[in-house]
């Protein structure tokens, strides 16, 4: 049985999953190495990499490529009301389940999505290899390191690092005199009790989870509100927007202020060590759990259901092990019929007595407005 701890509905921004649909399960084709073989040419191996870190990057790099934010997300105007700047934190950021079975993917997974993410953000924006590969490795290398240490890090190494990568960068372009966007890391502050403080709450930032209507591409996934802009919404628009106290869903027709909930979002990457930890994000490399659990059936019934994550069947495939053996890939047989806390893309297999298979790829959609069960059947025959 897979378990999985569930953190309450106040769950904090590190643990927002980006989605633009309800509670869902989505069948997809079966997976194959494309994206393994993307990854290996462009993750180069260093002498310093411990023992099986490279698999776990390269399995990383193909899996931040499916959850980059879109180009015009990564910039905003910087804080100062100068030029623009990029902000190397994320509000969404990626997570490893501490619960995989790979113990290496659990000790670096999270620090080989950070540097995924980064990397495939910088080229995204346009900065060229020569401004940002040497700092990220350095970057990396501090954090390969902190992971593989027996004692948790300070709690100000991870900001503090980061830091010391935005000066580096913004170093490199200067040298250059380009004109691509500054980058920046900094700490925002996070107010007491907005609701209590007009100011404060105008700087409130708050993210969009999900939107859905006619007015949704005003509110593209991980877009960015400030807690005094207005939002007005149509007739059949759904909001659910999200900051540290929680979720909070707004349907239009209607005019709201995006503070109504007090609190600064934990632009995160605290809990990237989370091997030390005591926190769980279900599944390998999602954004959450969702609020009910999701009940797993086959159909017809006595179907044996295995699942594994997205990151670690990529894992798997760079090791060059059989995919679809149950042992040497950890699998996890789930049970059918009670609660699980599953959320984000897995693999499965599904074996019935008389020795039918079926095997593709689900991903499992949290809705954040209900508490109920969400159903999940795979069937022997159809879709």
């Amino acid at each position: 049985m897979v378990r999985a701890f569930r953190p309450g509905r106040a769950a904090t921004i590190a643990l927002a999953l980006a989605c633009h649909a309800p509670a869902d399960a989505r069948e997809d084709q079966l997976p194959d190495d494309t994206d393994i073989r993307w990854a290996e040419k462009r993750v180069e191996p260093q002498p310093w990499y411990p023992e099986g870190y490279y698999d776990v990057r390269v399995a990383a790099e193909a899996q931040a490529r499916e959850s980059l934010r879109s180009k015009d997300l990564l910039v905003d105007d910087c804080a100062s009301g100068i030029g623009r700047c990029y902000d190397l934190r994320t509000p969404l950021p990626l997570r490893v389940n501490r619960d995989e079975r790979d113990r290496t993917l659990v000790r670096y997974g999270n620090v080989a999505l950070e540097i995924s993410r980064l990397r495939q953000e910088m080229h995204r924006i346009g900065y060229p290899r020569s401004v940002y590969a040497e700092p990220l490795a350095a970057y990396e290398r501090q954090l390969v390191e902190a992971a593989g240490a027996p004692a948790m890090p300070p709690p100000d190494f991870e900001i503090t690092a980061l830091r010391q990568l935005a000066k580096a960068l913004d170093a490199g372009l200067a040298q250059r005199a380009s004109r691509l966007p500054n980058v920046i890391a900094e700490d925002v502050p996070t107010p007491t009790d907005a609701s209590e403080d007009p100011a404060a709450a105008a700087t409130v930032s708050i993210v969009t989870v999900r939107a859905s209507g006619p007015s949704a591409d005003q509110y593209p996934t991980g877009k960015r509100l400030r807690g005094d802009d207005k939002i007005i919404l149509k007739a059949g628009d759904t909001l659910v927007l999200l900051d540290k106290a929680g979720t909070r869903t707004l349907r239009g027709p209607g005019v709201f202020k995006a503070a109504a909930m007090a609190g600064e979002p934990r632009w995160a990457i605290a809990g990237m060590f989370s091997g030390n930890g005591t926190r769980r994000v279900r599944t390998g490399a999602v954004r959450g759990v969702p609020s009910g659990p999701v009940v797993l059936s086959t159909s017809p019934d006595g179907g044996e259901v295995l699942l594994i994550s997205a990151f670690a069947f990529k894992l798997c495939a760079k090791k060059k092990l059989d995919i679809w053996d149950r042992f040497a890939c950890k699998w996890n047989e789930v049970e059918t019929g009670s609660g699980q806390f599953l959320s984000g893309r897995y693999v499965y297999q599904v074996r019935w007595p008389d020795g039918v298979v079926r095997k593709g790829t689900r991903e499992i959609l949290p809705d954040y407005d209900r508490d109920d069960s969400i159903a999940v059947t795979f069937k022997k025959a159809g879709s």
